[in-house]
């Protein structure tokens, strides 16, 4: 009995790893300016921003604060399910990054397939 205590504390142990995943982040309908939205304040995390659009023409935004060295990287996923896939690539949100020094680039989706859409950048 006490081996079998052990064993299967032993297999616990060596059994658990960290999990791996995103931090989600939504923005919310009030997130409208980069000073108004959420502050990313750790590079080191990946974060999975998701943004729901209701009419044309509508921002959300927020910030992220890296520190030297550390680099950017930004994929822009479509939903595969309607009505997102019904989209025409015109009418998909496009993503706009700005830096410090008012660098600024502009993302947008040129696939019309129905499998995800993914810009990288």
């Amino acid at each position: 009995m006490r081996r079998l205590v052990i064993a299967v504390i032993a297999a616990l142990l060596l059994g658990t790893t960290p999990a791996l995943a995103h931090q989600p982040v939504v923005l919310l309908d009030t997130d409208t300016t980069a000073a108004k939205g959420p502050l990313l304040v750790d590079g080191t995390v990946s974060f999975a921003i998701r943004a729901s659009f209701t009419k044309s023409g509508q921002k959300k935004a927020f910030r992220a604060q890296l520190k030297e060295g550390e680099a950017l990287a930004v994929q822009y996923l479509i939903v595969d399910k309607k009505p997102e896939n019904a989209l025409k690539s015109s009418q998909l949100p496009s993503v706009v990054i700005t830096g410090p020094d008012g660098f600024s680039i502009r993302l947008r989706s040129t696939s019309n397939a129905s499998a995800s859409r993914i810009v990288a950048y």
